[in-house]
């Protein structure tokens, strides 16, 4: 008797929810999805009977998996779109943790690999002269809340601005539509903006130089009225008044264009993340992994 089994399981994270979907299916000889019958049922306990040796023992149990560290339990907790970890060895392409938006890195070549990450696992470093672009679209309408969440190391000390997370169309110097963080060591800012028509209609300016050191726990949230900024849970820089709507162009969404060190745990949230739980990610992250 010839039986086979197949299982297949999909996570998709859509805004909002978490979807999950099991499929199995199993088939006999014949091929019609019904158990077997009759003498061959009895042929086939008759053979599991006669192999003694093939029971399985403690040895061959399986083995549980790992209990994922604190600070991802946390994050998974809050059913964010997009959530990659970073940790890849190679290839050129960073997984979506919700299986939905996979990160290509443009130039593989310029970046590390394997650097001290700001959880137990490793993180990349960048050089300054790549990005790590998104394979798939973000609404970032005016009316859509969202949370933008990274681990920053940043080495770069000149005067310009490296872009941490983008959406923006760039033209005449500067930028035209869209949204973008930002930061600019050699002025000692670290900026969040979103434009229409060459215009900055919400902006968030904390005036600080990141660590080179260690990573600073880095977090925007847009909650449909207005922007705020947290480093390592504190809030460190809140939107004066309801913006004017900014645009939402169709360009293309990265993380790291130009940005000099480390990126680790990045993720992207439709939902504004509260005071409570910006503070529990970065308690979790502190914890010893299990």
């Amino acid at each position: 008797m010839t039986s086979r089994a197949a299982a297949l399981l999909f996570v998709l994270a859509a805004p909002g929810c978490t979807l999950f979907f099991l499929g199995s299916g199993f088939t006999d000889g014949d091929g019609d999805g019904s158990p077997p019958q009759g003498d061959a049922a009895a042929e086939g306990a008759a053979a599991i009977e006669a192999s003694p040796d093939d029971a399985t023992t403690a040895d061959d149990a399986p083995v549980d998996a790992p209990p994922a560290h604190a600070y991802v339990a946390a994050v998974m907790a809050d059913a964010p779109a997009s959530y990659w970890r970073l940790e890849e060895p190679a290839g050129n392409i960073l997984a979506d943790e919700m299986g939905r938006r996979p990160l290509t890195i443009i130039h593989p070549s310029r970046v590390q690999r394997g650097q001290k990450g700001a959880l137990s696992g490793a993180s990349i470093t960048l050089n300054g002269n790549t990005e790590l672009r998104v394979g798939g679209e973000i609404d970032l309408s005016p009316d859509k809340t969202f949370t933008l969440e990274a681990w920053v190391r940043p080495t770069s000390s000149g005067d310009d601005y490296r872009r941490l997370f983008s959406k923006i169309t760039i033209g005449g110097g500067g930028p035209l539509d869209g949204t973008y963080a930002w930061l600019n060591a050699g002025r000692g800012v670290v900026g969040f903006e979103r434009w229409r028509e060459r215009a900055v209609v919400d902006g968030l300016y904390w005036d600080t130089r990141l660590p080179a050191d260690r990573f600073t726990h880095l977090v925007i949230v847009y909650d449909g009225v207005r922007s705020k900024m947290y480093a390592d849970a504190m809030v460190v820089a809140t939107a004066g008044g309801a913006p004017e709507p900014a645009g939402n162009p169709d360009a293309t969404i990265s993380w790291g264009f130009d940005f000099e060190g480390g990126l680790d745990e990045l993720a992207i949230y439709d939902a504004p993340l509260t005071a409570d739980r910006v503070k529990a990610h970065f308690d979790a992250a502190k914890l010893t992994p299990p």
